[in-house]
């Protein structure tokens, strides 16, 4: 399982939930990750010298370009190689990869821990080249991690949540198919435990919206503060949604324990609503300025370049 990730510090989260998902089949799965700015050829050949007989790699935005090198030369080093791809940048163009690079045997589309069982159960014997099986739901995955991925300086990537309640038509997590699922809070506390006892710099948590359901992120945010530790958690928040009950938690958290990112994306209301963002400026702010005065979590906004209608001027506006 092959994770070719942005920087040294980050970990790939979709290859440990595929590896944690097949733990009962006869397989020896190794998990192998690199770096965007490693040598291309260096990454080929290590690749080629462990001699796998199955290579599946999660394809993102920022390694598809050394994942299209991978696939040029790598039936040439290992002719016999059963080849796997997954991730969002070959789940919605499925066909022009294939189509591609002929070598490639199988294409898993969205979530894929279901679609990567069945071509293992199966032995890889189907004549379907595009995979997608229904997953169970969300909390029924297993914990990614395992005592061997704590390692000093990586991020910790975690998800409570799944899919998005919102539609913006700039974002994948918008497709239907992509529904909003959550994992069991006694769950949640007992991996956060588990992580906590490596003691790691940081906890990412990638759900698209962790806020969206306001008393399930509260218990979280809850059992955080009572642990009373020094990793940092990161969370991605919709500001519109908190409300006084949030702002009452928010006020009792330690300087520097948490860290908000705020997809803003613009505040010109003729794009937003043009790529149906459920939010205006004029209500976002009035939340923005009460995190400002708690003075004890850092947060930065995201702004989208490019969306419709915003031009240079109100691209500046936006910003400012």
């Amino acid at each position: 399982l092959i994770g070719i990730n942005a920087r040294y510090t980050h970990q790939n989260l979709a290859i440990r939930y595929l590896r944690n998902f097949v733990t009962d089949l006869n397989f020896n799965v190794v998990i192998s990750e690199y770096s965007i700015n490693q040598n291309q050829l260096d990454i080929l050949e290590e690749i080629a010298d462990k001699k796998p007989d199955i290579v599946a790699i999660s394809v993102y935005i920022w390694n598809v370009e050394i994942v299209k090198f991978i696939l040029s030369h790598l039936n040439n080093l290992l002719p016999k190689v059963k080849i796997i791809l997954g991730g969002p940048e070959v789940s919605y163009n499925s066909n022009f990869w294939l189509a591609n690079f002929p070598h490639i045997d199988f294409v898993v589309l969205g979530a894929g821990e279901a679609s990567f069982r069945y071509l293992l159960e199966n032995n890889f014997q189907t004549e379907e080249k595009i995979i997608k099986v229904q997953n169970p739901p969300f909390h029924g995955i297993p914990f990614p991690y395992l005592a061997e991925d704590f390692r000093e300086n990586k991020y910790l990537y975690y998800e409570a949540s799944r899919g998005c309640q919102f539609r913006c038509s700039y974002c994948i997590s918008s497709r239907n198919d992509q529904k909003l699922e959550f994992r069991k809070i006694e769950d949640i506390k007992n991996e956060l435990k588990f992580m906590l006892k490596f003691k790691p710099k940081i906890i990412k948590f990638v759900d698209r919206t962790f806020n969206a359901k306001n008393e399930f992120a509260r218990q979280i945010w809850e059992f955080i503060i009572s642990q009373k530790i020094v990793t940092k958690f990161h969370f991605e928040i919709f500001p519109n949604l908190l409300n006084n009950a949030d702002f009452e938690i928010l006020a009792k958290v330690p300087k520097n324990l948490f860290q908000f990112e705020i997809g803003i994306q613009s505040t010109n209301l003729a794009t937003l609503k043009a790529v149906n963002r459920a939010s205006k400026w004029s209500e976002t702010k009035k939340n923005i300025a009460k995190l400002l005065r708690l003075e004890n979590i850092h947060f930065h906004l995201d702004f989208i370049a490019g969306l419709p209608f915003e031009d240079f001027e109100s691209s500046k506006k936006s910003i400012d």
